[in-house]
């Protein structure tokens, strides 16, 4: 098997350091990811920062105006064709910065969700393919759910675990698995059929890109229960 191959290929026969590759080159294949939202970000910034001089040229105008707006009674002719002048400019900057303003926290929005759907699939990537690269195998799909929507658990926006302590997670499982082979039927309910409509759920949940309040209530509980029977062996 090739190692740069990270798609789902058989890697059972890789060696320990192929292995510890694969992890790394999982690593870089999420930053070069990320790379695209940050290059984003960057062009939003510089956005931000001609608005920023819009903005400060729209002051000193607002400034020179108020200053002929004093000398009301001594102004000339030519001071107050100047202040028709600024007048217009001050409107025309006005319009310019609300209309930029907008598309600003547009792109930023837009931005947002793109970053969540990107980490999304990072992490289901990663979690799959380190899954599979250890040839971890699970007693059923419920148990399997279990411990993936552990890795996807999240707080607020953020991911509970990092890409490092993902893959600890995954080795520490793996190792323990190799250590205590699950018994049979194993974790899990008896039931299939009510393990179906569980991992079903779970898997609806996890396909949205951005989980409400109620959503990750509802996952935590579904998480909750599937760790107190694997726990239990239920």
């Amino acid at each position: 098997p090739d190692p740069d191959d990270l798609s789902k290929v058989n890697t059972s026969k890789f060696s320990d350091e192929q292995k510890d590759d694969y992890i790394e080159k999982l690593k870089d294949e999420n930053a070069r990811r990320r790379i695209a939202t940050k290059k984003e970000k960057d062009r939003i910034t510089k956005q931000e920062t001609v608005q920023t001089e819009a903005n400060a040229k729209l002051e000193d105008l607002k400034t020179k105006l108020a200053d002929y707006e004093k000398k009301e009674k001594d102004r000339t002719d030519a001071e107050k064709s100047a202040m028709e002048k600024l007048s217009t400019q001050i409107a025309d900057i006005e319009k310019s910065v609300s209309e930029k303003d907008t598309e600003i926290q547009k792109l930023k929005k837009e931005s947002a969700g793109k970053d969540l759907k990107i980490e999304k699939s990072n992490r289901e990537r990663m979690a799959d393919r380190l899954v599979h690269s250890l040839s971890i195998e699970f007693t059923s799909e419920y148990e399997r759910a279990g411990f993936l929507g552990e890795l996807m658990e999240k707080d607020g926006d953020e991911f509970k675990l990092n890409d490092e302590e993902v893959i600890l997670k995954v080795q520490k499982f793996s190792e323990t698995r190799k250590k205590e082979p699950p018994k049979t039927p194993g974790p899990g309910p008896k039931n299939k059929g009510s393990e179906v409509p569980l991992v079903e759920e779970v898997k609806q949940l996890m396909s949205k890109s951005d989980l409400t309040l109620e959503d990750r209530k509802r996952l935590k509980e579904i998480q909750s229960e599937m760790i107190k029977e694997r726990a239990q062996g239920v």
